[in-house]
């Protein structure tokens, strides 16, 4: 996120930044280009879904709340200033859209909404260009603006106008080589339109819907599996590429006014492309993720005392949360009955007991003890396809121990105090 607002400083810089058509909006290194707010639309995504899972319990409040809106200030006005509307509204409506998605209240949301619209409202009334596309949209063929702030809507909706169902043939358009600017980028669905006709972009936009719909069900899987970073994350990027899609064709068949801004995937542009391709890249290992995310068997083992059970009892919820499955083992006191009896868990008992004295046949019988505990174990590890064991200390812990080492079962010590308990030890 720093690196990406010392990239916008860094347009104002005199001879950094490159002017094209009176816009300081990118930065010339050699032969490449860079877009500083295009790399901010995805350092923004990243950081407003870290920040809605670290600050999720302080979102509604106050402080909460005006965190992120400090930052989207700051990094508003650096765009607007060079000057950049259409990255500005998209900018604000990622935040606003992750924010609300992540928690934030109704009236917290309506205050977002109102706010930036009257900021949207005075930057547009600020500026006589501003002012002349709106008044160019209401109908761009007007004798006064069709040669002027209605040029480039007006060829475009001649250019769709003219490919009709099937268009008039791949690379064969005529408004783009006479007539309409920036054919290339802002106005590519106008030519796709004229080339494929009709049904080359319905076919576009049906692709686009595909798309927009994996990507909610992939936000959805990632709640379901308490991945909350990556569901925010996903919601996000889904967020820019739909606004920026939408915009783009709206201001193509002029449903808004004329603004400058790429269709994702599809207008050329080296740093839109690498971002957008970036994002996808993002979201297929997500999705790779959630798919191979194994629901595991764990057997928690606790026993007899408070200092065994209770923080079983705590990792044996936060597991269950997790869609994983607990198993208990313990000797079926009357505090590990209490303690578990509303976790809906299989339970098994073993009979056993420390070594306690210096009787030799005291220690002979609890050696036999777990010598025949091992075995039985055993059996529950298989019975219950266990994947992993979790002991918390006890001696409960020696005979499950034992016998997931002989089989090769993964083992997870928790021990509450500084020193090693002697079941742990062993």
């Amino acid at each position: 996120m720093l690196i990406s607002i010392i990239l916008l400083v860094v347009l104002f810089i005199p001879d950094v930044g490159t002017s094209v058509n009176g816009s300081i909006r990118w930065i010339r290194l050699g032969p490449i280009n860079i877009q500083p707010s295009e790399i901010c639309k995805f350092s923004l995504i990243l950081y407003i879904s870290g920040y809605s899972v670290r600050r999720m319990t302080e979102i509604n409040s106050l402080r909460g709340f005006l965190k992120p809106l400090f930052l989207l200030f700051l990094i508003s006005i650096l765009i607007m200033g060079q000057p950049d509307l259409g990255s500005t509204a998209i900018v604000c409506i990622l935040v606003v859209g992750i924010l609300f998605y992540a928690g934030i209240s109704f009236s917290q949301l309506c205050l977002l909404i109102l706010l930036i619209a009257l900021l949207g409202y005075l930057a547009i009334t600020t500026s006589p260009m501003r002012i002349a596309r709106v008044l160019a949209f209401t109908d761009p063929f007007a004798a006064d603006v069709v040669l002027n702030a209605g040029w480039q809507l007006s060829n475009s909706l001649i250019s769709i106008g003219q490919g009709g169902w099937f268009g008039v043939g791949l690379g064969n358009s005529f408004q783009k080589s006479f007539y309409l600017p920036e054919a290339h980028t802002d106005f590519i669905f106008a030519i796709l339109v004229e080339e494929l006709g009709l049904i080359g972009g319905l076919t576009l936009i049906f692709l686009f819907v595909l798309l927009f719909l994996g990507l909610i069900l992939i936000s959805f899987e990632s709640f379901e599996k308490e991945r909350l970073f990556q569901g925010y994350t996903v919601f996000g990027i889904f967020l820019l590429i739909a606004i920026q899609t939408l915009f783009n064709i709206a201001v193509n068949i002029g449903l808004l006014p004329t603004k400058g801004l790429t269709l994702p995937f599809i207008s050329y542009g080296g740093t839109s492309i690498i971002i957008m391709l970036s994002l996808i890249g993002i979201v297929l290992r997500i999705n790779n993720e959630n798919k191979n995310l194994k629901k595991m068997k764990f057997l928690i083992v606790a026993a007899k005392t408070g200092g065994h059970v209770f923080p079983a009892l705590a990792i044996s919820e936060e597991l269950i949360k997790s869609n994983h499955e607990v198993t208990i083992l313990g000797t079926g006191s009357d505090i590990e009955n209490k303690a578990f009896k509303d976790l809906n868990s299989k339970t098994f008992k073993l009979l056993i007991q420390g070594f306690r004295g210096n009787n030799a046949l005291i220690k002979l019988k609890v050696l036999f003890q777990v010598f025949i505990n091992i075995f039985k174990v055993i059996k529950i590890l298989r019975n219950e396809k266990i994947d992993a064991m979790i002991g918390f200390g006890g001696f409960i812990t020696v005979p499950a121990g034992l016998a997931c080492w002989i089989i090769k079962k993964p083992i997870f010590i928790h021990e509450q105090n500084s020193v090693l308990g002697s079941a742990n030890k062993i």
